[in-house]
């Protein structure tokens, strides 16, 4: 379905307010716009992510891999949105996610998992541009996911969509480590005492 967007301002939300798929209006503080604006947050992060391995040098083929992986995440992650976003009197209707995408998030985990070594500590962020903004989209996609979560407590949400999203920071978790071991760079490390010992 062709989407088009002919003006980007509309002054319908100088007042606090922002209307849900469907025409209702809520405020904006609402939680449910914390949560959609929160997925929306991560997709940009996840975007950056994508450009900086597109200019990265990776190896060829894990690399058109892995930002084809990114590309459907950003769509997923925008359908996730949009169902956030739809009102509860909405008459359009709502598409279930599907949750084939937990299960090809999970394949790509496995497969990652066997050639990762163990950790001997917990991973900080950071070692390349690749690596701490994977890590970025990590921790965004854990706020979003609690914020789903307290938005579930008063409302219905998409189960699977909930999991999916739960599933997400675990993969870049995951991706962050298998793309500093393919650049060859060190992973930063937790120092257990370290700040003690400067004392």
């Amino acid at each position: 379905m062709g989407i088009h967007i002919s003006k980007v301002y509309t002054r319908s939300g100088d007042g606090g307010e922002t209307r849900l798929i469907g025409g209702s209006k809520v405020l904006k503080s609402d939680l449910r716009v914390e949560a959609y604006g929160t997925i929306d947050e991560l997709n940009t992060w996840v975007g950056m992510a994508r450009t900086l391995i597109v200019m990265g040098e990776l190896e060829e083929k894990f690399k058109e891999e892995l930002i084809a992986e990114l590309e459907s995440i950003q769509n997923e992650l925008f359908d996730v949105g949009s169902l956030l976003a739809t009102g509860a009197g909405s008459k359009k209707a709502r598409v279930p996610f599907d949750p084939s995408s937990i299960e090809r998030l999970e394949l790509t985990m496995d497969k990652f998992q066997k050639d990762l070594p163990a950790l001997p500590s917990f991973v900080l962020a950071g070692g390349s541009q690749e690596n701490g903004t994977l890590h970025l989209c990590r921790v965004v996609c854990r706020r979003a996911e609690r914020i789903i979560v307290a938005l579930r407590e008063k409302m219905t949400v998409d189960e699977n969509a909930l999991k999916y999203v739960n599933r997400l920071s675990d993969y870049f978790f995951v991706v962050a480590r298998m793309v500093a071991l393919k650049m060859g760079k060190e992973e930063y490390l937790w120092k257990n005492g370290l700040s003690s010992k400067k004392k």
